[in-house]
């Protein structure tokens, strides 16, 4: 009788412990789950506002395809109906070089806003890089009467800035 009850005692508690230990181990396990992935999509959602950035992505992958003049392009980027984009979209520096060749004043009002009222600093600094690689521009031009032709280069920098010269 009094092994019976040592060993029921001991397989109780053994069995009790291990029991307890698997239980415990699942219950951390799922919670310590839960709570990183609750932690991960509200970080996704709330902080880089994924919510917004994806019918953004749509819109900028959306006027890709659209033909419309490509300074014309630029007042429809979703930097101006939304600041706080966090995630970079894709085409914005392309977009901004395109423009650049034919309304120079735009691209730089566009970078000039992009880096001042919003996060998106990366993609302006993208952009004045693909302004330095864009091929010469052929530009016609009036002078006392006469049409001219000159093939414009832009390659120099100066003060973090590209200016067009003209080809020699």
């Amino acid at each position: 009788l009094g092994v019976g009850v040592a060993v029921g005692v001991a397989v109780g508690v053994a069995f009790g412990v291990a029991f307890g230990v698997a239980v415990g181990v699942a219950v951390g396990v799922a919670v310590g789950v839960a709570v990183g992935v609750a932690v991960g999509v509200s970080f996704i959602l709330g902080v880089l506002r994924f919510y917004f950035w994806l019918p953004e992505l749509l819109w900028t992958t959306f006027l890709k395809f659209v033909p419309v003049h490509a300074a014309r392009r630029l007042s429809y980027l979703p930097f101006y109906y939304d600041q706080l984009i966090i995630l970079p979209l894709p085409f914005i520096p392309t977009f901004i070089a395109q423009a650049y060749q034919e309304n120079q004043a735009a691209a730089r009002q566009t970078i000039d806003y992009l880096i001042t009222s919003t996060n998106q600093q990366k993609a302006a600094q993208k952009a004045n890089k693909e302004k330095a690689t864009l091929p010469p521009v052929e530009v016609e031009y009036s002078h006392s009467g006469n049409k001219l032709r000159d093939t414009f280069c832009q390659w120099r920098k100066e003060k973090d800035c590209y200016y067009w010269y003209q080809c020699r």
